[in-house]
């Protein structure tokens, strides 16, 4: 996605700047934002805008210091949190135009990946069941079944994190091939089957050997399945609630098991507040009810705090794709136009 949109640019005369870190939004006397103040290394410029400036800068998801800074949900969201986001996102813009008395909204809304790659932090293919909770258990260093599989990502997130440790995501191959996966992801199936955090198996008790499990925690796995198979069968899931749609008996080999971490960051639901055409506000006035858009600045992408609410909605897919692309549209659209 990103390549097509690049070479339409440079094909239309935009010079992309790399390695140049842009470090304050300059205003002029009346408060219209006319330009950047950027370095590259130890030099600095000044870029003055034709019209405006549109922030595209993204979240803060990879800065550990905000993260902690704006949180009040997580136990901790400290540097032993992996993040699924770039190294890059770590609020630059949001610092930028907090600065020149930009309002925050939803800040404290940060979002947690239930499912990933212990090793990486970022989510990977394999759990591609996960994504529509179809025909898989969950299970703890225990053995047992701790949520309900088809709950939203925070109900997940928070189950997974209650649990102290690694978890289990297990299938058999009916779930594998009516989601093609093996097709789909097979170079991350090697890699992560050669890493040690995907397992397969043609029995369910060699698949959580293999996981580690022993004693009592893998007598427990193996009546978690038991129990699992005999509620889909039922069409009712007495102990957690998930729906018979989403239920499907594990009876036939071979039988898989994907190893998360205690979940990673996902995203940052807050950011500057912004409006349909992209405007930004000054900071509230407890004084004064009416507020002043920030002429000269428009926001788009992840760097919008009012995008999703509080919750973003990872079911519908390419929904943080799709806002980024049409509120950049807007945003240089009325950049040009003075809108």
């Amino acid at each position: 996605m990103i390549n097509p949109l690049k070479d339409y640019a440079e094909s239309h005369g935009v010079e992309i700047m790399l390695n140049t870190k842009a470090e304050e939004l300059i205003q002029d006397e009346t408060g219209k934002v006319v330009g950047v103040q950027v370095s590259q290394g130890d030099q600095t410029a000044t870029i003055s805008a034709n019209n405006s400036v549109v922030l595209a800068t993204g979240g803060f998801g990879a800065n550990v210091e905000m993260r902690e800074h704006y949180n009040t949900r997580w136990e901790t969201l400290d540097a032993s949190v992996k993040t699924t986001n770039s190294p890059a996102i770590v609020g630059d813009g949001i610092v930028m135009a907090e600065k020149i008395g930009a309002h925050l909204i939803n800040m404290e809304h940060i979002q947690l990946y239930p499912f990933n790659n212990p090793i990486t932090g970022v989510f990977y293919g394999i759990e591609a069941p996960s994504w529509s909770s179809e025909g898989l258990i969950y299970v703890n260093k225990d053995g047992k079944r701790f949520v309900n599989e088809v709950a939203m990502r925070d109900v997940r997130a928070e189950g997974i994190l209650a649990q102290g440790g690694l978890v289990y995501a297990i299938y058999n191959q009916e779930v594998a091939d009516r989601l093609n996966l093996e097709e789909k992801f097979a170079d991350e199936y090697a890699r992560c089957l050669e890493d040690g955090v995907f397992f397969k198996a043609d029995t369910l008790e060699d698949l959580l050997t293999q996981c580690g499990f022993e004693g009592d925690a893998l007598d427990n796995a193996l009546a978690s399945v038991e129990r699992y198979n005999e509620l889909a069968k039922a069409g009712s899931d007495d102990d957690f609630g998930k729906p018979a749609s989403r239920m499907f008996a594990l009876e036939n080999p071979p039988y898989y098991a994907c190893q998360w971490g205690t979940t990673s960051m996902l995203v940052c639901v807050g950011g500057l507040e912004s409006d349909e055409n992209c405007h930004t506000f000054t900071e509230e006035d407890p004084a004064s009810p009416k507020r002043d858009i920030i002429k000269g600045l428009y926001v788009c992408g992840n760097v919008q705090g009012s995008r999703y609410a509080v919750e973003y909605p990872i079911c519908m897919r390419g929904i943080s794709h799709s806002l980024c692309v049409y509120y950049g549209y807007i945003a240089g659209k009325n950049c040009v136009a003075g809108v």
